[in-house]
């Protein structure tokens, strides 16, 4: 599993940063051909925002591996031990039925384009390839979720009640008193 999510997340990076380069790429193209040659190229801004679309919803995935998403830490600042670890375990429960959410609702969205045959209007893509990003993206994030709490879970497991707060609330509560 490791190896997986090794792969993947290079392949993440690479498939991101190379998404900027394209996007960066074709802008310039078109602002250099309507400057310097007074020719519209009309397809540029729809492959320009399917890429950013796509880059975006992506990079929830990325963020979520690297744990940088915004939370608001007054509550956990205040709580340690036991009671921590169940907040903890709470939002990312919650966060986790959101993903579900949006890959079962992107799914059904993504599904019906599909059926309408819809396209782009100047590149003439079915639109469903943009819309399959949202229950994709959030697929993956769901993954890491999951496998973050299980690491969480065997990090906590293996420490010992002195090398922090945790352990300290779980050697107290075998004592018998309050965390």
């Amino acid at each position: 599993m490791k190896t997986f999510f090794k792969i993947y997340d290079n392949f993440e990076e690479y498939l991101l940063a190379a998404s900027i380069v394209v996007t960066v790429s074709v802008i310039f193209f078109q602002v250099f051909m309507r400057v310097l040659f007074s020719s519209l190229i009309v397809w540029s801004e729809e492959l320009a925002r399917f890429v950013f679309v796509w880059r975006v919803w992506l990079a929830v995935s990325l963020v979520t591996r690297r744990r940088g998403h915004l939370s608001i830490n007054l509550l956990y600042n205040r709580v340690k031990g036991i009671p921590a670890i169940i907040l903890k375990a709470i939002a990312r429960l919650v966060t986790m039925l959101f993903c579900v959410f949006l890959v079962v609702t992107g799914w059904e969205v993504m599904m019906n384009m599909f059926g309408t045959g819809q396209t782009s209007p100047v590149l003439m893509l079915p639109l469903w390839i943009l819309y399959l990003c949202i229950p994709f993206s959030f697929f993956i994030t769901l993954i890491r979720l999951i496998h973050q709490s299980y690491e969480d879970i065997k990090e906590h497991l293996a420490k010992k009640p002195s090398d922090g707060d945790n352990g300290a609330a779980v050697e107290t509560l075998k004592e018998g008193g309050d965390a």
